[in-house]
């Protein structure tokens, strides 16, 4: 027997990896596949998938509306659950190259491999925390046990979360970092639960006799999307994040799942098999409007998709700069560092407030409803998605809201203000 990425099954001690990768059929459960990963928060860019074109499987990207289909990894490996980390230029993966599951990083455009785990063990569905440090995954190297790791980005200070005789896999992080989704059978079937970054205090969200798997959150943290067969065929569901409000979003009668949120999360990428092969959709987040992306007669797997951060916008890439304390009255998620001499503050979906330093500061506040203030130096303050509050302060500061309804205060200074669609800017403002 072979599971949805032409794996073949070698008994209990892979059962919940297998899942992972798709294989529900080997517990008695026909679902399609649950490869998906958290939205990161931003623009929508590209979206990474898996698929069987070439004879095994291999990690693509894509344009959001379904062009410009590139293989990344090329080689006679299975390559599979890309995830991109949360400035988008890295994407991480499963594969079997070296002989057995390992977990892999790679750049956005496909060089640059590296094997981060590096275990006799399988390695797989890895996933990047919001502030790029960390990596969750699931492994069976303390077999028979399958559990919930994480690591740091190079692999080192391994520390395992979970610990039990149930398989617990499928980990994800929430966008402020604070908790971690998996999918657990512990209770006898497949559920979601949450739980702390640190495996502390370990909650169900799901309660039924049917599979619930693939949990990912929406990227302002709010909601849940997952994979269900309660009602006969899998389907894709949102709940919200403590589990209440759960709703189903596909309804036909094909293999629908592995939903994941776009960066802006006003839509839902998945994979469905309802034109005969299992290939890619998109959907507005309401379910509506569900039209395919890949379009090939083949198998294609959705797995994530990348935010996008212009280039010159001033966001450090991960690993840049050095690590800073954030200002006072700065909200706890937000990450701060040292990059070329100035203080980079970064938000992520949550609502937020970003205060700036004397000195000269760079503010993005990403998704939320975001409160930006820049005090005195010349800063940069960029909003994001949701509607934000910007206010500039003293010295020669720039300002733009960028999507949402904004309200931009210059203060003194020469500042300059970029107007988006119904924002609202002060006098003060020079408009450029």
């Amino acid at each position: 027997m072979h599971n949805a990425v032409g794996l073949p099954v070698r008994g209990r001690r892979r059962r919940a990896v297998m899942l992972s990768a798709g294989l529900l059929a080997a517990l008695g459960v026909t679902m399609s596949p649950a490869l998906a990963s958290a939205a990161f928060p931003g623009t929508n860019g590209k979206i990474a998938f898996q698929s069987f074109r070439d004879g095994n499987a291999e990690v693509y990207t894509m344009k959001a509306e379904g062009t410009g289909q590139t293989n990344l990894t090329n080689n006679a490996a299975h390559d599979y659950h890309p995830v991109f980390s949360p400035d988008g230029s890295k994407i991480a993966f499963g594969s079997d190259r070296d002989g057995n599951f390992e977990v892999y990083e790679m750049k956005a455009d496909g060089t640059g491999l590296t094997n981060l785990t590096r275990s006799p063990a399988a390695d797989v569905d890895p996933a990047f925390s919001p502030d790029g440090s960390k990596i969750a995954f699931t492994s069976d190297r303390d077999s028979p046990d399958v559990e919930v790791y994480v690591m740091n980005t190079d692999g080192t200070g391994l520390a395992r979360l979970t610990n039990n005789v149930a398989a617990d896999l499928r980990p994800v992080f929430s966008p402020d970092g604070s908790k971690i989704a998996f999918v657990s059978d512990r209770d006898g079937n497949f559920e979601v639960y949450v739980m702390n970054v640190n495996g502390t205090r370990q909650l169900r969200l799901t309660n039924n006799i049917s599979a619930d798997i693939g949990p990912v959150f929406s990227p302002d943290g709010s909601k849940v999307a997952f994979t269900s067969d309660r009602d006969g065929a899998s389907a894709v569901y949102v709940m919200k994040a403590k589990g209440t409000g759960q709703k189903r979003l596909t309804n036909n009668g094909a293999q629908d799942g592995g939903a994941i949120f776009s960066p802006d999360g006003s839509k839902i990428a998945f994979t469905s098999d309802r034109d005969g092969k299992f290939e890619v959709y998109a959907m507005r987040a309401d379910g509506s409007h569900q039209t395919n992306l890949t379009g090939m007669v083949v198998d294609n797997y959705a797995a994530d998709w990348a935010p996008v951060i212009s280039k010159g916008s001033g966001v450090p890439k991960l690993g840049a700069g050095r690590p800073a304390s954030c200002p006072k009255g700065t909200t706890a998620s937000v990450r701060c560092v040292r990059h070329r001499g100035r203080l980079v503050m970064i938000g992520t979906a949550l609502n937020e407030r970003i205060v700036g330093t004397l000195g000269a500061n760079r503010m993005f506040g990403f998704a939320g409803n975001d409160l930006l203030d820049g005090n005195a130096g010349n800063d940069s303050l960029r909003g994001g998605a949701g509607r934000d509050s910007l206010r500039g302060g003293a010295g020669n500061d720039r300002l733009s809201g960028n999507a949402g309804r904004d309200r931009l205060r210059c203060g003194t200074g020469r500042d300059r203000a970029l107007r988006g669609p119904g924002d609202h800017i002060s006098s003060d403002c020079e408009l450029r």
